[in-house]
């Protein structure tokens, strides 16, 4: 939610300020409208709404918002391949932690996640496990200059990060609404050649959070192998914390 075209300050992400009610959780919403029409006119013939967002609120999404094709679900994002989804377009996508982009983290704030030498996002947790095709991402500036191994996905900018605790978007709100109604629609066109992404086959996975943070995790690494895929993780946690 963070990366949604038109939030500005963190206060609209988080459900106990009045911001969140007021413009936040309202913006968000038409975001996802709008990459949901998108996809619906790229082609698809259902859209699973997965609201990864920890606002505080259970359903920063509402269902009666959502398009006729769309609709919202709980599912784990090891489980997409096997309910038979096709693809994933990621939306409102943000900086990793240790970053300095607007309300930069990795899950939790202060967490930092490693691959080998990779510093990775919570676009490469859920991609590796989602096992399908990463049609797109919507997210912000930042963000598109850290993809690393998921370089070459397409990427709509909608947010620029000014500070930690300021954004600017990119678009006006209608014409922010159709760039990414018209991103999705295109995202899902060539979805045909988008790639899978994976986690290496034998690998490192290092966790880190600064000492002074509140909950301190002291540094971690956790060798990996093929069984990546096939082992589940706690999605709040991030994928390197075994559940």
């Amino acid at each position: 939610m963070e990366a949604v075209s038109q939030i500005r300050v963190p206060f609209e992400t988080f459900a106990c300020r009045p911001e969140y009610w007021d413009t936040g959780k309202g913006r968000f919403e038409a975001d996802v409208v709008a990459a949901a029409e998108g996809l619906v006119q790229g082609g698809a013939s259902e859209v699973i709404v997965l609201d990864n967002h920890g606002s505080g609120n259970p359903v920063n999404v509402s269902a009666e918002r959502l398009p006729a094709a769309a609709r919202l679900e709980t599912w784990h994002v090891f489980d997409l391949a096997a309910k038979g989804v096709d693809a994933m377009f990621q939306l409102g996508y943000h900086a990793r932690g240790g970053s300095s982009g607007f309300v930069s983290h990795t899950y939790v704030p202060g967490l930092r996640l490693r691959v080998g030498d990779e510093p990775i996002s919570e676009s490469h947790g859920r991609a590796w496990a989602a096992r399908v095709p990463l049609a797109g991402i919507v997210g912000n500036d930042v963000h598109e200059r850290q993809l690393g191994s998921l370089a070459g996905t397409p990427y709509l900018v909608v947010q620029r990060s000014i500070r930690p605790d300021l954004a600017e978007p990119v678009f006006g709100p209608e014409e922010g609404l159709d760039a990414i109604r018209s991103f999705a629609h295109a995202a899902l066109r060539d979805v045909a050649d988008a790639p899978t992404p994976a986690p290496p086959a034998d690998m490192v996975l290092a966790a880190s959070m600064p000492t002074n943070a509140r909950n301190v995790l002291a540094p971690n690494t956790i060798r990996c192998s093929a069984s990546y895929n096939r082992r589940r993780w706690s999605s709040s946690s991030g994928p390197c914390l075994p559940q």
